[in-house]
């Protein structure tokens, strides 16, 4: 699903005039791109749904210093980043290493899961930013460019390294072959 800037400024003037409701739907709308953003930076699912909450208590306690017409999603975008520093930051000395909680009906979910981290560790943090906000947040080249504040031929630059280092990986593994 690509996040329409357009639909993230709706929803974040609406919440500015107190509409609950928009609030509720620019969560629903943007949660899952920002993420697989936090998850590029603190590289623990757990970190990454608690700093994407976070996020959302700050944009909400923030709402009135939102400007109407800029870029909402960099706007959400710059403070996922930075809630997730944070994050990572307060959480260096903890490692979770019990997986055994979860259900076997959930098993393929967390292998799968597993490798794309596996995966994704092989590109620089650049390199997996870009990657994210191409293929999971559906942005164009130009789109990442400003979310990550680097020139256009810089992101396309990352964007085509990092998917042939996956490609690579994924020869390797037996899984990819042209």
């Amino acid at each position: 699903m690509k996040v329409d800037i357009k639909i993230v400024d709706n929803y974040l003037c609406g919440a500015k005039k107190g509409n609950e409701n928009d609030f509720n739907l620019l969560y629903s709308y943007t949660k899952d791109l920002l993420y697989a953003y936090a998850l590029t930076i603190v590289k623990d699912r757990f970190a990454a749904e608690d700093a994407v909450q976070e996020t959302f208590a700050k944009v909400y306690k923030n709402l009135g210093k939102y400007i109407p017409g800029t870029n909402g999603l960099a706007w959400l975008i710059h403070i996922a980043k930075n809630t997730a520093i944070d994050e990572k930051e307060k959480r260096k000395a903890v490692v979770i290493t019990d997986i055994g909680g979860f259900r076997a009906s959930h098993e393929n979910a967390v292998v799968s899961a597993v490798y794309l981290d596996y995966l994704l560790e092989k590109l620089t943090k650049q390199e997996r930013q870009t990657i994210i906000l191409r293929l999971y947040g559906e942005c164009t080249a130009k789109e990442t460019a400003v979310l990550l504040k680097i020139p256009v031929t810089t992101a396309e630059w990352r964007y085509k390294t990092a998917l042939k280092k996956l490609k690579s990986s994924l020869g390797k593994d037996g899984i990819y072959n042209e």
